[in-house]
């Protein structure tokens, strides 16, 4: 098998996924209690991963000494809400910018299918393939929360022992799969 993580086991950190849902709508992460610089996290999460092989969870954020004491106190304080409640806040912030029809049930829902498949996708076993990898990349990075750069994170190139054709579309994480920038997508798959 080929496996192109840089970490093993799950991903266990649901108030750094929270912080780029919510940015990935919009929100204000800071007015819904996200108090922390973006760079400080990035290079603590970047740094534990280096050292130990996978991601810190939530809990450890609260009490590494690794781990900066704005941050800690931070996370110590929105541990104290669920994530239900948390998610009420993000949706508060970003309510009015959704399209119609997608109300609090539908923005926790995604949520919560987005964390399941974030879950799946990090204790999946990749196997060989030898294929053909069209790898679709945004040109707009800004909503990008992962910790790790662009090259590092790009699996399919990474893993398949053919040919990759990179395909850099239009928008962000978000807006790539809207008109028009999906048709592009489809139009390319469909090709094939």
């Amino acid at each position: 098998t080929i496996d192109t993580k840089r970490f093993e086991g799950s991903y266990d950190n649901d108030i750094f996924f929270e912080k780029g849902f919510g940015e990935m709508y919009g929100a204000d992460m800071a007015q819904c209690g996200y108090e922390f610089d973006d760079e400080t996290l990035k290079n603590t999460m970047r740094e534990f991963e280096e050292k130990n092989g996978r991601f810190l969870t939530s809990d450890e954020m609260c009490v590494l000494k690794e781990v900066p004491q704005e941050i800690r106190n931070c996370y110590k304080k929105l541990k104290q809400k669920t994530t239900d409640e948390r998610l009420d806040d993000i949706f508060a912030q970003v309510e009015d910018k959704l399209p119609g029809g997608f109300d609090e049930k539908v923005f926790k829902n995604s949520y919560y299918m987005f964390a399941k498949i974030l879950s799946a996708f990090m204790t999946y076993k990749p196997q060989k393939y030898d294929g053909k990898v069209n790898d679709f990349l945004c040109l707009d990075q800004s909503g990008f929360f992962m910790t790790g750069d662009i090259e590092s994170l790009d699996y399919a190139k990474q893993a398949a022992p053919v040919s990759v054709n990179r395909i850099w579309t239009e928008g962000d994480h978000f807006t790539c799969m809207e008109t028009p920038n999906i048709e592009k997508i489809a139009e390319i798959l469909v090709g094939e």
